[in-house]
């Protein structure tokens, strides 16, 4: 599937280009994930960024011919369906049931926390209101299910404002679709947030010695804080069945990682660099011994519970050896790239344009010192 709207991006085909809109980058500026491969198949420039002027409609999700894992880097099916990914599963030791019943799997959002999501805005800015990007029929009965689900939910509530943002799918890394706000325009008038994030190479400082590791994934983090009552009507969203605005923080809000930063270092301050790392809502439990091991994991999951955050459980991994982290394998050798980004760097087709160079260059960079 090709996307025309410039710095737009089929997940399927990699991220967005730098420079771009990338809805699972909320900050360009804060997001240090590395880069994947740009699309270069772009040319339309004025409908649906997923769908382009002929609508062409979603993927068929049967058609794997294209399709890459983000676990293993080989061609022909999406990273769940992943053999890899499943045998690490399978020998996952410290899943059994004990430990599934300590990491806490519901889905309440947003309880009354200490932070509140803010956006403030640069001075004598007033309401921006954009038209609805286009979507075809399949994703118009995608686009319903989700809204409905959001309702449902409390995640979001019908609007007046008079600020409005365009939708769009993207391709999330198992195949399903994602509802993304193009928020580029409100975040073009929002005062950033100058919160630091932590430099994913700084995190790894403290992991020598440690032999078992734990990986958590936490179930749709960003929804954990509530936005400023005043503040909510900013968020407002524009769809072919109305308007609508969040209650709680959303990806692609230009600020929202460094609140959620914000957020987990002050839950785990005790614990970070002795025996956990978080960035953003990953977290990674590090021991030296099984022993310790037990009693590590048993502080995190409580302390997670304790906050009303809770875990995806099928996407968390417990009791490993060796663990990909961040775009990194982490093993009791020490850190190593992993092995799917290297054949990322191995197949890159040589760049044409300066966009393409730049995005290279981010992602050889990224690994330069390992």
């Amino acid at each position: 599937m090709q996307n025309s709207r410039p710095g737009y991006q089929n997940r399927s085909g990699g991220n967005s280009k730098p420079g771009g809109y990338n809805p699972n980058n909320n900050n360009n500026n804060y997001n240090r994930a590395p880069p994947r491969a740009p699309n270069t198949n772009n040319t339309n420039t004025n409908t649906n960024p997923r769908t382009g002027s002929n609508a062409i409609p979603v993927a068929n999700k049967q058609d794997k011919s294209t399709i890459t894992c983000y676990e293993c880097g080989v061609v022909g099916h999406y990273s769940n369906e992943c053999p890899k990914r499943l045998a690490k599963l399978a020998g996952n030791t410290a899943a059994p049931a004990q430990q599934q019943r300590r990491v806490s799997t519901g889905k309440k959002y947003a309880p009354d926390r200490d932070i509140e999501f803010i956006i403030e805005l640069i001075p004598g800015t007033g309401p921006i209101a954009q038209r609805a990007y286009s979507m075809n029929a399949a994703e118009l009965v995608e686009l319903k299910k989700q809204i409905d689900d959001m309702l449902a939910k409390g995640l979001i509530r019908p609007s007046a404002s008079p600020w409005r943002s365009p939708v769009l799918f993207v391709d999330k890394k198992d195949g399903a679709n994602r509802l993304c706000t193009d928020y580029r325009k409100l975040n073009d008038v929002t005062i950033k947030n100058k919160y630091p994030l932590p430099k994913i190479e700084d995190l790894f400082d403290q992991l020598t010695g440690s032999r078992v590791f734990s990986k958590i994934d936490l179930r749709t983090g960003y929804h954990q804080l509530k936005i400023r009552a005043t503040d909510i009507p900013k968020t407002a969203f524009t769809t072919r069945y109305g308007l609508y605005e969040y209650n709680v923080m959303s990806f692609g809000l230009t600020n929202a990682p460094a609140y959620f930063m914000n957020l987990m270092n002050k839950i785990f301050m005790n614990f970070l660099d002795k025996f956990v790392v978080v960035f953003i809502d990953d977290i990674l439990v590090y021991s030296k011994s099984e022993e310790e091991h037990e009693q590590h994991l048993e502080i995190v999951l409580e302390t997670l519970r304790q906050h009303q955050l809770y875990a995806k459980f099928s996407k968390c991994e417990f009791w490993l050896e060796e663990v990909g982290f961040l775009g990194h394998i982490l093993s009791a050798g020490g850190i190593a790239v992993d092995p799917a980004k290297i054949k990322t760097v191995m197949e890159w087709k040589a760049p044409t344009t300066q966009t393409e160079v730049r995005a290279f260059l981010g992602l050889a960079g990224y690994y330069r010192d390992l």
